[in-house]
């Protein structure tokens, strides 16, 4: 009979309930697996049984197999091996461990540069937007000194710190990541560290899954998901994000789109401190933003119809049908030794912790579906995210509030701007996004629609500059060439309020209770 080995793919999940450990009879499952070749079905059962309960106790095969990786290394050190497929020199990065932050899952199918992105703008985009910030009241400080006289500056030294900090911050929290935490040459230690995936998802203090589309395809990803959610019972929504690959580079999309529009604005000498800006210039700047913000809004709708496709993926979830690599293969390696199917340790630890494979589906297509949904679509795009996005506008408002007799009512108008109007805007724009999600069944209507939304937005923009401009004549008729401190208290308050009341009180969507509210 041929050898027989076990070789998982990588990505088994394993999070498990705690169990009663023997330590001799787990050091004995151990030695089983670290000797993983069989040459009989009896001892392939053997192997296979040894697997299935070293993963329900949640132990590696030996201390040194648990690591992690800085996220410093994974921005900075890591990405050059990875693309090169430098498997070994990745393996260097990691170290030994007895705490993960973060245990990192996502789908080998995402795109490599969509998943560095969003771990980069994760990970660095707070600094980044604290340190931008600084650097631009620094300009400022400068400008009220007399040391620099270019109107820009502001918005230039904010931009320079945000993507400075952004590419070269260099963060310290440690993580699991599959490629560099798992041996991949060894094939030995490749399946220690597969059967230790317990261990390492026990170890780790929350789950953080960078998602996708080909995420609930993947029987290995969504177990890791589902897993964490029954081992940590009711408090397991609080220490699990999913993180969608596309967020960061659409965030950063709306940020940069922010810098160029506003750049232009700089270099063409737009004055909106004055209550009577030529309307030429409006429409100049309506036109940058359908330029700049079509993409952003693109993506959010491509986003919105991807919370579809996932709620039918997982609604109509089995076992069966979700994809495994070793079968795929056929159950062969590339040099043709027959492996052991992983997806029979699975099915087997799912029956064990979950009661059988039907409890574990029915589990997949309420809970988790309801947890993914307001996830995807509720805290994508959060307060503070969009507030860090749109920090440009706090740029740009320190350039526009100099000289100093303009400070008062320049301050004022930043904060409503930046801090209560665009998030406002950003919050109506994706709730109609997700409302007009199903018109957009092709490329070109996906593209007509995005158009609308930014021209809806530039629209209230105008509404709302108008309100400002009626608020301003009626309190103060005589002085109605420039803002007022008093009217511009009034339109702050009044859109503070606004701004609580959506982002507080707007209920959240939910994912349908049954498969016709879904259709």
């Amino acid at each position: 009979m041929p050898e027989i080995s076990l070789e998982v793919s990588l990505g088994v999940p394993g999070e498990f309930p705690e169990a009663a450990q023997d330590p001799q009879n787990l050091s004995e499952v151990c030695e089983t697996v670290s000797d993983h070749t069989a040459s009989t079905e009896e001892s392939a059962d053997r192997l296979i049984e040894g697997c299935v309960m070293l993963m329900s106790e949640m132990q590696p095969t030996h201390p040194d197999i648990l690591r992690g990786i800085r996220v410093s290394r994974v921005l900075h050190s890591s990405v050059c091996a990875w693309m090169r497929g430098n498997l070994e020199q990745i393996q260097e990065l990691s170290q030994v461990t007895t705490q993960l932050d973060e245990f990192w899952s996502h789908s080998w199918q995402a795109r490599l540069w969509l998943k560095y992105v969003s771990i980069l703008y994760r990970s660095n985009g707070t600094p980044a937007f604290i340190l931008g910030s600084l650097s631009s009241l620094v300009a400022f400080s400068l400008k009220v000194a007399g040391a620099i006289g270019w109107v820009g500056a502001c918005t230039l030294a904010g931009a320079a710190g945000y993507y400075l900090t952004l590419v070269m911050w260099r963060p310290r929290t440690q993580v699991f990541l599959d490629v560099a935490c798992v041996e991949q040459v060894d094939p030995n230690l490749k399946t220690q560290g597969l059967m230790s995936m317990g261990a390492f998802l026990k170890a780790s203090k929350s789950l953080v899954i960078f998602w996708d589309t080909s995420f609930v395809s993947r029987l290995w990803c969504l177990f890791e998901m589902a897993g964490f959610m029954h081992a940590q019972k009711l408090g397991a929504s609080r220490y699990l994000e999913v993180c969608p690959v596309f967020v960061g580079p659409a965030l950063l999309c709306g940020n940069a789109g922010l810098c160029m529009m506003f750049f232009i604005v700089i270099i063409a000498e737009m004055d909106f401190a004055s209550l009577n800006t030529d309307i030429g210039l409006v429409l100049g700047v309506v036109g940058l933003m359908l330029l700049c913000l079509t993409s952003l809004a693109y993506v959010v709708l491509s986003h919105c119809r991807s919370i579809d496709v996932m709620q039918s993926q997982v609604r109509h979830f089995t076992i069966e049908h979700s994809s495994s690599q070793c079968c795929a293969d056929e159950h062969l390696t590339s040099t043709g030794e027959r492996i052991i199917c992983d997806r029979e340790i699975i099915l087997r630890c799912i029956s064990t912790w979950f009661g059988s494979p039907e409890q574990f589906e029915e589990m997949v297509r309420t809970k988790l579906l309801k947890q993914l949904v307001h996830q995807l679509a509720n805290r994508t795009f959060s307060y503070w995210r969009i507030v860090q996005a749109a920090s440009p506008v706090m740029w740009i408002y320190l350039d526009w509030i100099f000289p100093p007799d303009y400070l008062l009512v320049g301050l004022l108008r930043m904060c409503m701007y930046w801090l209560t109007l665009v998030p406002t805007l950003v919050l109506v724009s994706l709730r109609l996004a997700y409302s007009v999600r199903n018109l957009c069944h092709s490329v070109f209507a996906r593209i007509l629609i995005s158009m609308l939304l930014v021209a809806n937005v530039a629209f209230m923009v105008a509404a709302f500059f108008a309100l400002e401009v009626y608020v301003a004549t009626a309190i103060s008729p005589a002085d109605s060439e420039r803002l007022t401190p008093v009217a511009t208290s009034i339109v702050f308050v009044a859109m503070g309020v606004v701004t609580t009341l959506l982002w507080c009180c707007l209920p959240p969507i939910q994912a349908p209770t049954s498969p016709l509210e879904a259709d």
